[in-house]
């Protein structure tokens, strides 16, 4: 059974600040949603999208594809999306058209762990996602958790080896991410932003050292 990642943003090492409070119905541009400028490090980011296997999202087999999960062909589509709107700094609601009209997502149906369709009583795929919501959620989790990724490894080839949570705080955020807030990993060995559920938006920022 395929878990899904979710959504956070990426600080840089600025002092800390607080995070928006998430708003799904607001048409936020992607700086906003990420809550940082992203464009220092934007090749770092389109590396990561290019590099990216897009795991959560792609099918690994028949069965997969069936239940809603994306092909190969959909995966690069997906990049392409995602690579424009970095480079042209799109707003989320465009980015959301381009997967919607670009991508063609389906509707998801919730899967055993051995990949096969469940059923209600009546043998009829019990949905998880529909086509229709997909393509927001897909915009904003897959959005942050590359730009996160990207940001990361441009502060480590910078020397920087750890970071720290920043929780974003509002009436939705969850126990894991709350728990998670001012905690220090290291880089690669921590919890990625995207990792808690689909669109959360916490962020993280580079922890320096005393020394540093």
């Amino acid at each position: 059974m395929k878990l899904r990642c979710g959504k956070c943003g990426v600080l840089n090492n600025l002092p800390k600040t607080q995070p928006i409070a998430e708003n799904l119905n607001k048409e936020y541009t992607l700086r906003e949603w990420l809550n940082f400028d992203f464009r220092q490090y934007l090749q770092h980011i389109l590396s990561s999208v290019g590099a990216d296997d897009f795991n959560n999202l792609a099918a690994d087999n028949p069965n997969d594809l069936v239940a809603g999960y994306l092909s190969q062909e959909q995966v690069n589509e997906l990049r392409g999306v995602l690579k424009s709107g970095f480079k042209n700094d799109q707003s989320l609601r465009q980015i959301t058209e381009q997967i919607k009209n670009k991508v063609k997502v389906k509707d998801l149906y919730q899967t055993t762990e051995a990949g096969d369709i469940i059923r209600d009583k009546n043998g009829i795929a019990i949905l998880k996602l529909s086509a229709d919501a997909r393509p927001a959620i897909i915009a904003r989790s897959e959005t942050t958790r590359l730009a996160a990724q990207g940001s990361l490894n441009y502060f480590k080839d910078e020397g920087f080896t750890k970071y720290e949570w920043i929780t974003s705080w509002g009436d939705r955020v969850c126990a894991v991410c709350s728990d998670l807030d001012s905690q220090v990993f290291e880089i690669g060995k921590g919890p990625m932003p995207g990792d808690p559920h689909p669109n959360c938006s916490c962020s993280v920022t580079m922890f320096a050292e005393p020394n540093q």
